[in-house]
């Protein structure tokens, strides 16, 4: 009786283990962005572009600076590639540079591009969430 009632136990501790993995595997919002390049918008989630089928898709940003007799410029520059191989670059000055790039990771959704009615690069945002990770 007592080996019966600790099979039991034992069954019933398994089986809420079980349940309790697939809970977590279930839990939590997830979104798929690959590459998408509108006429003043380039956004993409790097771990979507980087697991994507195709060889086309790509997505990221640099930071450079430059020093002359005039001063010194701090460049961003964010670029992407859609899958049907339509690109986008988009660079702004900005002195923040370092801490921007030290912010994408593999888990980052990079959106860049111009503002309505503004020439030129005015909007780079870097969202880290867990929405993008696989």
């Amino acid at each position: 009786m007592k080996t019966n009632m600790q099979k039991l136990v034992g069954t019933a501790v398994l089986g809420l283990l079980m349940l309790s993995n697939s809970i977590l595997a279930w839990a939590g919002s997830k979104t798929t962005q690959e590459v998408e390049i509108s006429d003043a918008i380039a956004k993409g989630a790097v771990m979507d572009v980087r697991s994507s089928l195709d060889t086309l898709q790509y997505i990221g940003c640099t930071f450079s600076k430059s020093s002359s007799s005039a001063g010194s410029s701090s460049f961003v520059t964010c670029y992407a590639q859609d899958k049907k191989g339509k690109g986008s670059v988009c660079t702004i000055d900005n002195p923040n540079g370092p801490s921007i790039i030290k912010a994408i990771t593999n888990f980052s959704l990079i959106t860049f591009g111009t503002l309505t009615g503004r020439p030129g690069c005015g909007y780079l945002s870097i969202e880290n969430s867990s929405e993008h990770l696989r």
